[in-house]
């Protein structure tokens, strides 16, 4: 985001009057937070009867986690300023008096001459009839307020009482109830307010405001870092907290054991398990005033409360049968299933009530000794969470670099022409003013406004998944064994947003090669289109949430995903003599993993790509998540020589390029591989060349090693010595504008990339 800038659009010309000075605020972030954690543990056990035993335990748990974020400020907020604001330059006050119009409420622009301007800048009391104030935005990196500072505090506690007994020597049964709380406690410092600095503007003294409350002070942003006093900056911002409360009660009863009875050509019992379970959810989110209102400045929207809860009352059963045991061709062959029947109840008016069904059938067969084969085929269900049904329809940020109507980046450099045709008519009728166009500005930092909430209506989303796979350990090599499994998992009825990329290419298509979009004839009528909303002072996807809402981006049942690979793992241990050797392998090949938020979606693969369509873009529960490489393993090697252990771990991820469909990026359909034709196209990514000529599209396959040393010191301590990332290899660089900041942050990817260097760990475990 910048670091100052004061926006004037001359409603005449339509020229963006923009002085701008750039901010770099990635080395305020921070990858690794302090945290802090005390626990307390506790269970006990006591047999009542031969029969019956009862048991307890309970949990403590207090969190501490400090993070620290870029100083906050007004990040084009819509603000009015007298022309005789005392702070207001001379040059500056001249342009907006001959480029404002001064009043809106007739007809055509009403501008002051230069002898207006001059008795306006006198005019310190709004009863002066040359008194005369101007609407602008503004965009002002507060940095004399200190960076932004959060404090989580989380409490949690657990309890959990039941009792346990034998019917038969082989049927147990188990009854217990238990219930569980979180709470943190969200504490926001550093901070500006939107409406401080609406008051401190409204200022034709260096002393007084207009509006005296709060303690008004006059605010200066028309100066160079240092221009916001202390005073200043102390009147700009406060203290701010948000709650978040969950609760979970519990109760379950179950009667598990085997029948007693065999199968004809099995020797172990057929074992089962039957019960049935109650189980009440509550959650709340709540802001005070400041996080609700949306009034803290880089906040990202408004926080509104979010509360309520359901019920479920469940029915399960599952069955295990040996089928054959002990036979030739057929050391075990056993048959497995499960079914679970659930009835949900919301809290709402209209109390709505789902039930959901699911179930899985599988088996194992063991043909011999050293190879086992297994296949499993299961209905799964995901019932929508407390934030996905009741969260209210709110504005707030999301990963958004590239708009169809704007023609300037966001430092006022121009990038394209007005829009014209179609594409005008779009941009119009989503509410960009006609003098905006040409001069409407990309969102600020990459981050434009959505508009997104709950849907009480949402029902629970259902998968079908099968596997297959086998387990081979070789007589004629002792010591090995491998599994192998390849799955396979489709997701119907997806708890799903549109992505930001699929909002934009509804309403306006995919881009040409340069970048340029042209929506279809007639597409300023659809809702596709009207239903994204503009900044009705500059016309762009970015402002205050307040008056900006954005694209719109609603919670449905509509989504799909689907995704199949192979896990494979190994080992294999043996004694060399003079040490044990220890080698263990797993790895992941992901062949598809392919969401698409709704029928008229894209229906993206994101496997091997990042954007922010790919990597957390949708910020729902259907999200795919963080990177997914096509392959990635890990592979341990374990030399043990006593009392020491030496160890070198080996973390390998696959190559990474820019997703191809990512038309809010401008790669769009016209992009061809296997990688980026151009050098810097992502928006965000520093120029070409001023990082050894990097391509900012395309990430290489990474691999780290991590060394790390056991020693026992004596019967009850061990010492542990790691060096984490061994040769220091550094992260790759994407650019801050692709992927959601959920997973990209400072123009990397932290959640998948070390972005820590080289780091050393000693840790100590003693036993008494």
């Amino acid at each position: 985001m910048p670091g100052l800038a004061i926006q004037s659009i001359n409603p005449t010309t339509g020229n963006l009057q923009t002085p701008f000075t750039s901010f770099n605020f990635n080395p305020f972030n921070i990858f690794q937070t302090p945290f802090q954690r005390f626990n307390m543990f506790g269970q006990a056990n006591y047999q009542i009867t031969d029969g019956v035993e009862v048991y307890t335990r309970g949990l403590y748990s207090k969190n501490t986690v400090d993070t620290i974020i870029a100083p906050s400020g007004a990040f084009q907020i819509e603000v009015k300023i007298p022309v005789s604001n005392p702070y207001l330059p001379a040059g500056a006050r001249a342009t907006f008096c001959a480029n404002n119009d001064f009043d809106p409420n007739t007809d055509g622009i009403q501008t002051l001459t230069p002898a207006q301007c001059a008795a306006a800048a006198l005019a310190t009391s709004p009863n002066d009839p040359n008194y005369r104030q101007f609407s602008t935005q503004i965009l002002r990196r507060a940095v004399e307020n200190g960076p932004r500072i959060s404090s989580f505090r989380t409490n949690i506690f657990d309890y959990k009482l039941g009792f346990r007994g034998g019917i038969t020597d082989s049927i147990n049964w188990d009854v217990f109830g238990s219930y569980g709380e979180s709470e943190s406690i969200q504490t926001i410092q550093g901070y500006t307010l939107n409406s401080r600095f609406r008051q401190g503007l409204l200022a034709t003294n260096p002393n007084t405001c207009l509006d005296t409350s709060n303690n008004c002070v006059p605010v200066n942003v028309f100066g160079a870092e240092g221009s916001i006093t202390p005073a200043m900056a102390n009147f700009l911002s406060a203290a701010s907290t948000v709650q978040t409360r969950t609760t979970l009660a519990q109760a379950r009863a179950t009667v598990s054991g085997d029948f007693g009875a065999t199968l004809p050509w099995a020797s172990d019992a057929v074992s089962f398990a039957l019960g049935a379970e109650y189980r009440r959810y509550s959650a709340l989110n709540r802001g005070d005033n400041l996080t609700a209102s949306g009034d803290l400045g880089g906040f990202g929207g408004a926080v509104p409360t979010t509360q309520g809860g359901f019920d479920v009352y469940e029915a399960f059963g599952e069955l295990i049968a040996p089928l054959v045991q002990d036979k030739p061709f057929a050391k075990s062959l056993t048959f497995e299933g499960g079914i679970r029947y659930s009835h949900y109840t919301i809290d709402a008016p209209t109390q709505p009530k789902f039930n959901t069904t699911t179930w899985k059938v599988g088996g194992s067969w063991e043909p011999v000794d050293a190879l086992k084969i297994r296949g499993n085929y299961a209905r799964a269900v995901r019932a929508p969470n407390i934030s996905e049904l009741f969260a209210p329809v709110a504005t707030g940020l999301t990963a958004l670099a590239n708009d169809p109507c704007a023609s300037i980046d966001d430092s006022g450099k121009v990038i394209r022409p007005a829009p014209t045709g179609t594409l005008r008519a779009v941009c119009l009728a989503q509410g960009a003013p006609a003098f905006t166009l040409g001069s409407i500005p990309q969102p600020t930092a990459g981050q434009g406004n959505a508009t997104a909430g709950g849907n009480i209506n949402l029902k629970p989303e259902k998968s079908n998944s099968w596997t297959v796979g086998a387990v081979i350990q070789p007589d004629f090599l002792p010591g090995f064994s491998l599994s192998v499994d390849y799955y396979n998992i489709k997701v119907k009825g997806a708890i799903s947003a549109p992505t930001p990329g699929d909002g934009i290419a509804a309403c306006f298509g995919n881009p040409d090669a340069n970048g340029n979009f042209s929506p279809a004839a007639g597409a300023e009528s659809t809702t596709a289109c009207t239903v994204i909303r503009r900044n009705a002072n500059t016309g762009g996807l970015a402002g205050d949430p307040v008056t900006t809402p954005g694209l719109f981006l609603p919670l449905s049942n509509l989504g799909k995903i689907a995704t199949d690979g192979v896990d494979l793992t190994m080992n294999y241990n043996t004694d060399l003599g003079f040490a044990k050797l220890a080698l263990s392998f797993a790895g992941n090949w992901t062949h598809s993993q392919k969401f698409q938020a709704s029928p008229t979606s894209l229906n993206r693969e994101c496997v091997g790509y990042f954007s922010a369509n790919c990597a957390g873009g949708a910020g729902t529960a259907a999200d795919i998540g963080s990177i997914q490489p096509e392959f990635s393993w890990t592979q341990r090697t374990t030399f043990t020589f006593d009392n020491i252990d030496l160890s070198l771990l080996w973390r390998h991820i696959s190559a990474i390029q820019h997703e191809p469909d990512d038309v809010i990026n401008g790669a769009g359909p016209s992009y061809s591989g296997p990688y980026p034709k151009t050098q810097s196209a992502l928006p965000g990514a520093p120029a070409p060349g001023s990082l050894g000529n990097r391509n900012f599209n395309f990430i290489p396959s990474y691999d780290y090693f991590d060394l790390a040393a056991r020693i026992g010191v004596g019967d009850n301590l061990t010492l542990t010595l790691t060096a984490a990332n061994l040769f220091d290899k550094k992260p790759p660089i994407t650019g801050q504008d692709v992927g959601s900041s959920s997973f990209n942050s400072g123009n990397t990817y932290p959640s998948t990339y070390d972005a820590l260097g080289r780091t050393f760990r000693v840790g100590a475990r003693l036993r008494f």
